[in-house]
């Protein structure tokens, strides 16, 4: 750990080495992510290994053992209110976490279909309601409390370099290719768009199939057409 103004090293935490037996791959050890929480309090730390730990900032100490299981965390991403942590494997398994002792909030979950399309990055919204994940299966929006994946993937079925999810939660930015494409994820203005589309309301059997599944059936367009 280095300090970025002046450069001078604050830190060497090996714990990492000390916990991947020597037989084991070298690449095991390497970090595969490196966040802070908001409070700059504490720095996690994970492995392509499956290892990761947490470390207070203040004296650089181990506050949380080396755990070294089989998550391979890719990508974290903690909640602007520091409650939240958010995980992504190599094997696209989404899993939400209380940030004060890591306890599994909810998940894991098969957020992408396997470890050849499996998660790369994972995103938490400054309101802390909603998820990104993106895999080369596309991107893909979830409700942190119940992991319900909601609308389809942006785009569909379509392999996504990058995806960044706007903090105020309006816009997702996916990469494909050599185009970067923007999405409207304000999911309030999802039934007006629709409308303005198809020109008529969801059928019943449409909004069993992709409206709000605790919300009864209501003609979605009666007060836009």
């Amino acid at each position: 750990v280095m300090d970025r103004r002046s450069g001078a090293t604050l830190a060497v935490l090996d714990e990492f080495t000390k916990a991947v037996p020597d037989s084991e791959a070298s690449v095991k050890k390497l970090a595969s992510d490196v966040e802070f929480s908001p409070n700059g309090e504490r720095m996690v730390v994970a492995t392509i290994g499956g290892a990761w730990g947490v470390w207070d900032t203040d004296d650089w100490s181990l506050i949380r053992p080396i755990e070294n299981g089989d998550d391979r965390i890719m990508d974290l991403d903690f909640s602007d209110d520091g409650r939240t942590v958010a995980s992504i494997t190599v094997f696209g398994e989404l899993t939400i976490r209380d940030a004060a002792d890591f306890t599994i909030l909810a998940g894991p979950i098969a957020a992408h279909r396997n470890a050849s399309s499996g998660g790369k990055a994972v995103s938490i919204t400054n309101d802390g309601r909603l998820v990104v994940t993106d895999g080369d299966d596309g991107a893909k929006l979830w409700d942190i409390d119940t992991l319900e994946q909601i609308g389809s993937v942006f785009p569909d079925e379509a392999p996504v370099q990058a995806a960044e999810l706007a903090k105020d939660a309006n816009l997702l930015a996916t990469v494909v290719g050599d185009d970067v494409v923007l999405w409207n994820v304000d999911t309030s203005s999802w039934f007006e768009i629709g409308c303005r589309a198809v020109a008529r309301s969801m059928t019943r059997a449409e909004w069993d199939q992709f409206g709000p599944v605790d919300q009864p059936y209501v003609a979605t367009c009666d007060s836009v057409l």
